[in-house]
C-alpha cells in the first residue's frame, strides 16, 4: 500500500510540475497542490496568444495558413536589409572618455571561464518556453555535471570562430498583441523564441557588457542598465514638468515612439558604432556573429511556417539585444548633447545641467525638452 502511495504521489508530483511549466507561473515555488491554478494560468495565456483573424491588404483573413503566409510577408519585409543611406560617423565623433579602452577590451575578449558559462547558464529562468530544439534551460541546469565540459568546448569554439553558429541561432517568432483584440500586425510584439543552446552564449556576453555600460551609455538613459532604476526617468521627467509649471516657465515637451525599434537597427550601423567606439575586432566579430546569420519562423496558434534569413533587426528575446539597442540609441543622445555643446538647441532647467535637460530614454521611449526658441527648434528639427 504504501508503495502504491508513494508511486501515486510521485505522478501528483509529475502532473503539477508538467503544469506549472506550462503556466510558466514564476510567482509560486512550492506549497499546495496548485495544478488547477497552472492549468487556468497557462489556458488564460494560450487565450491571449491565440488569434483568430488577422487584417491583410485584402481584407481579413481567419484561417491559420492564410494568417502565416500574410505574417511570413510582411515580416520578411519587415526584416530585410535596406539601401544605406550614406550617412556616417565623423571621426571625431566620440570623444575619448566615450570610447572602450585597452582594458576594457582585454576584459570583453578573454577566453570564457567555466564560472562565467555556469552563470549564464544558471542566471537564466529555467522553466522559460524553449525554442525550435524543445530544451529549456532546466536541461542544462540539471545535467550541468554531465554536460558542462560540452558546453565549454562549445563556447571555445565560438571563441576560435570554428563553431558554425547557424546551426543553433534558429527561433521561432510568436506574436504577443500590445492590446486587446489586435488585428493588424503592427499591433503584435514579435518575440524570438531562441534555443538555449545559442541563448547561453549571448548571455554569457550580455554578463560581460553589462559591467561596462554604466560609464558607456548616457545618464539619460535607464533601462537595462544596472545600478539604474527603471523609473529614474520617469521620475526625472515629472520634476522637470513639475518645476517649468512652478516657475510658470515656457518650453517645448514631446515624446518619440520609434516603430518597431529593434526591428530596424541596421547591422551596417551597429557594425560601425561599435567599431568607431574602439570595441576590439575580435568582439565585434563575436557580436556579428551572434546578430547576424540567425534564420526565424512565424509561429501562429502553434503551428509554424517556413524558416527564412532576415537583413536587419536585434530579436526580441535575445539577452544581448536591450544593450546592443541602448548603444545604437546612445548615438542620438550624444548628437543632442553634441548640439547643445555648440549653443544649436537648449533644453529645460539649465540651472541642473549646463545648456539644461534636453532628453531622457527609457528603452526605446525618449522625451525631448527644449526652450521656446524658434531659431533653436528649427536647428532642432
Amino acid at each position: 500500500m504504501k508503495q502504491v502511495l508513494y508511486e501515486l504521489d510521485s505522478l501528483w508530483r509529475m502532473e503539477e510540475i508538467k503544469a506549472k511549466q506550462r503556466s510558466r507561473d514564476r510567482d509560486i515555488k512550492e506549497g499546495d497542490r496548485n495544478t488547477s491554478y497552472f492549468q487556468a494560468v497557462a489556458n488564460q495565456r494560450k487565450r491571449k496568444k491565440n488569434i483568430n483573424a488577422l487584417e491583410g491588404p485584402a481584407g481579413m483573413v481567419d484561417s491559420t495558413k492564410d494568417m502565416l503566409d500574410l505574417a511570413v510577408d510582411y515580416y520578411k519585409n519587415l526584416f530585410c536589409r535596406e539601401a544605406s543611406l550614406g550617412l556616417s560617423l565623423g571621426d571625431n565623433f566620440w570623444k575619448e572618455e566615450d570610447k572602450v579602452s585597452p582594458a576594457d577590451n582585454c576584459f570583453l575578449e578573454a577566453p570564457f571561464s567555466e564560472d562565467e558559462i555556469k552563470l549564464a547558464v544558471f542566471d537564466s529562468y529555467a522553466e522559460g518556453a524553449p525554442g525550435p530544439d524543445g530544451l529549456p534551460f532546466l536541461f542544462y541546469q540539471h545535467f550541468w555535471d554531465i554536460i558542462k565540459l560540452d558546453l565549454i568546448a562549445l563556447f571555445s569554439a565560438f571563441e576560435t570562430g570554428m563553431l558554425n553558429l547557424s546551426r543553433l541561432n534558429y527561433a521561432s517568432i510568436v506574436l504577443i498583441p500590445k492590446e486587446m483584440d489586435a488585428k493588424t500586425l503592427k499591433k503584435f510584439r514579435p518575440i524570438s523564441l531562441l534555443n538555449c543552446s545559442f541563448k547561453k552564449i549571448s548571455k554569457a556576453m550580455n554578463n560581460r557588457l553589462i559591467k561596462l555600460c554604466d560609464k558607456l551609455i548616457s545618464s539619460n538613459q535607464s533601462a537595462f542598465i544596472k545600478g539604474r532604476y527603471i523609473l529614474e526617468s520617469v521620475v526625472s521627467a515629472h520634476e522637470i514638468i513639475h518645476e517649468v509649471h512652478r516657475k510658470r516657465d515656457c518650453g517645448i515637451i514631446f515624446k518619440l515612439d520609434y516603430e518597431k525599434a529593434y526591428d530596424r537597427v541596421s547591422w551596417e550601423f551597429l557594425d560601425e558604432m561599435l567599431t568607431s567606439r574602439g570595441f576590439g575586432e575580435k568582439w565585434v566579430g563575436w557580436i556579428r556573429n551572434v546578430v547576424r546569420g540567425g534564420s526565424l519562423c512565424i509561429r501562429i496558434n502553434d503551428e509554424d511556417n517556413v524558416y527564412f534569413k532576415t537583413g536587419k533587426g536585434l530579436r526580441q528575446g535575445d539577452p544581448l539585444s536591450p544593450l546592443l539597442f541602448n548603444l545604437v540609441a546612445d548615438v542620438f543622445t550624444k548628437m543632442l548633447m553634441k548640439a547643445g555643446e555648440q549653443g544649436l538647441i537648449s533644453g529645460l532647467m539649465p540651472e541642473v545641467c549646463p545648456g539644461g535637460v534636453i532628453s531622457l530614454q527609457y528603452a526605446d521611449d525618449t522625451l525631448l525638452f527644449l526652450e521656446k526658441n524658434l531659431d533653436k527648434a528649427r536647428n532642432f528639427k
